[in-house]
């Protein structure tokens, strides 16, 4: 004879507990690295859900909760960027002077970004550390039954699928036959995000071919999800348009009107004498 245990039922963490026998495994929350995470996003939607009951305004609360969490990396990033802005005068001049010595460029460049205390990539650590969230979202959202059939308003009825509204009678390559609304809204916070972001001209082309590479691959995902990245990027995007002003006024306020200092070189020492 054969003895054992079967389970007939819908995958939700807290139930799997109770019959015991490490049953919770059957849910798939993700990479080893990542489960921990997943596991704490989980506890937060359900905590959250007791006092709202509406996974559509957990999504909101939580994504705001990240942004605060993020804020101190977040406000640096800014700080990186508005530096790399008042840079590019500068860094334009070196590139014509070392047009011909790729070499030396780079290293004029990274000792212009030094004296200057510029990071040119201190804007995609905040980014950066999104991706964990990102993918522990996804097996949340996709592998427990709490959020299956979940509604938030109006069109959004499952925040585990796409919010479809319509199929077309055509296939757009990549893109597919289904328009689903989300993503195209986060495309278009994404473009004003990498149009108040990007300041190198020679960078500008990700400002249009970024929205539309990711478009592709979010209208495929789950509304819940996009929802999540759509809500990050407005709070980023409000937070961006909030500091930029802050700075602008506090140069426009300033005596003499330069903030940035001049470049220590043989011309600059010359006139001093």
């Amino acid at each position: 004879n054969v003895r054992g245990l079967l389970y007939l039922g819908p995958i939700d963490v807290d139930r799997l507990v109770l019959v015991g026998h490490n049953l919770e495994r059957a849910a798939d929350l993700g990479w080893t690295l990542i489960r921990p995470i997943s596991k704490g996003i989980l506890w937060t939607f359900l905590t959250l859900y007791k006092v709202i009951p509406n996974y559509g305004l957990v999504i909101i609360i939580f994504s705001l909760l990240v942004k605060l969490l993020l804020h101190p990396l977040t406000k640096k990033s800014y700080e990186s960027m508005g530096k790399m802005k008042k840079l590019q005068p500068l860094m334009q001049e070196l590139r014509e002077k070392y047009k011909d010595d790729q070499q030396k460029l780079n290293t004029e460049m990274m000792k212009l970004y030094k004296e200057q205390g510029a990071n040119p990539l201190g804007g995609c650590l905040p980014m950066l550390l999104q991706f964990p969230v990102f993918i522990a979202i996804y097996a949340v959202l996709g592998n427990n039954i709490e959020f299956r059939q979940a509604e938030f308003f109006w069109w959004i009825s499952d925040l585990s699928s796409p919010d479809t509204v319509f199929i077309m009678p055509f296939t757009i390559p990549f893109y597919g036959d289904r328009l689903n609304i989300l993503p195209l809204l986060w495309a278009a916070s994404m473009f004003v995000q990498q149009k108040l972001m990007i300041t190198d001209p020679k960078q500008k082309f990700m400002i249009y071919i970024m929205p539309v590479v990711l478009l592709v691959m979010f209208n495929r995902l789950a509304s819940g999800l996009v929802l999540y990245w759509l809500m990050f990027n407005v709070l980023s995007g409000v937070h961006q348009y909030l500091m930029t002003k802050k700075q602008n006024e506090a140069d426009a306020a300033a005596a003499n009107g330069e903030v940035l200092a001049p470049r220590r070189n043989k011309t600059t020492k010359a006139r001093k004498r």
